[in-house]
Order: structure tokens, then C-alpha cells, then sequence
């Protein structure tokens, strides 16, 4: 799996979930900060979203891939995170 595969399934799957809002369509860049920058995305959106990247990507995402601490994540940090963790899992 590639940056650009995880990239594509973030993209892919935050447009769902605005889609099945009803809600309308951001324009995705590295630097869009979900939580921040989508209309109506919220902690439960974010919780729906990791479930589905998980299951799209075949990882098992522990952590909410759209916040580190107190901090929400941009687009890019948040593919860096997913890529990390897939790595991490080839390694045990």
C-alpha cells in the first residue's frame, strides 16, 4: 500500500460521509483539516471515518488518526499517520 492509496481512501471516504450528510463536498488538499475545515464533520464523523479507512485499507487503526492530543490533523499528517501505523504493523 502507497501514501497515494491511503491518501485516495481518506479523500474517498471523508466524501462519503459528507455525501450521506447531505452535506457539501470540500475541495481536498494536504493541508484541509478535517475537524476544522469540513462542514458538520465532528468527533463522531471521525470515529466513523477511522472504522471505515480501517476496513477499506485492512488495518486495525487503534487511535483516531484525526487528532494527536488536543490537536486536529490535516489531511497530509493524518496519511502520515495511517502509512506509520501500517509500517509499524509490518514490523511486529
Amino acid at each position: 500500500m502507497t501514501r497515494d492509496d491511503v491518501r485516495k481512501a481518506v479523500v474517498d471516504v471523508l466524501s462519503e460521509i459528507q455525501t450521506l450528510s447531505g452535506r457539501q463536498l470540500p475541495m481536498f488538499t494536504d493541508q484541509l483539516c478535517p475537524a476544522n475545515d469540513i462542514e458538520g464533520f465532528d468527533s463522531l464523523n471521525a470515529e466513523e471515518a477511522t472504522v471505515a479507512l480501517a476496513e477499506k485499507l485492512g488495518l486495525e487503526l487503534k487511535d483516531n488518526p484525526f487528532a494527536s492530543g488536543d490537536r486536529n490533523l490535516r489531511v497530509s499528517e493524518i496519511v502520515d499517520r495511517i502509512c506509520a501505523s501500517a509500517t509499524a504493523k509490518k514490523g511486529e
